[in-house]
């Protein structure tokens, strides 16, 4: 979600991922990331989609590890979409926030069922976060 050069989905892919489907609502963004994904060898395997990931415009299904890397009201905004395509045991990575936003962002994942898992990655005022339904981890289903 939040594409961009689709770096992370080609990352996602290269590294083992059988597929990955990347949104963003810039169209620009998106053909730069099909041309990234063609270019990296990968571009069958990368489907890249233009629409809002907060309405729902990735691909119907649940998904083992889901990637935003948007500012933090987008963050926010795409909390509901992120929680609905996790499968269970899936884990998300939620970055692009500002250090002092990440307890904001994190209480609209909370309030869906997500938690924290681990200690945040931040850099330079950056944080990334790493969030799992733990409620199923505690339960075994994972």
């Amino acid at each position: 979600m939040g594409c961009g050069s689709g770096v992370l989905g080609i990352a996602a892919v290269r590294l083992g991922a059988r597929a990955a489907v990347a949104v963003d609502v810039d169209p620009a963004a998106v053909a730069a990331a099909r041309a990234n994904a063609d270019r990296n060898g990968v571009g069958r395997r990368v489907a890249v989609v233009v629409g809002d990931a907060a309405e729902g415009a990735a691909s119907p299904g649940r998904y083992d590890l889901v990637m935003a890397n948007m500012l933090s009201p987008e963050l926010r905004a795409v909390a509901p979409a992120v929680a609905a395509g996790l499968a269970p045991g899936g884990v998300a990575v939620v970055a692009g926030l500002l250090v002092e936003q990440r307890f904001d962002v994190l209480a609209a994942y909370r309030a869906l069922g997500l938690h924290e898992v681990g200690d945040p990655r931040t850099d330079e005022g950056w944080t990334a976060v790493v969030l799992s339904d733990l409620s199923r981890q505690i339960a075994g289903e994972v």
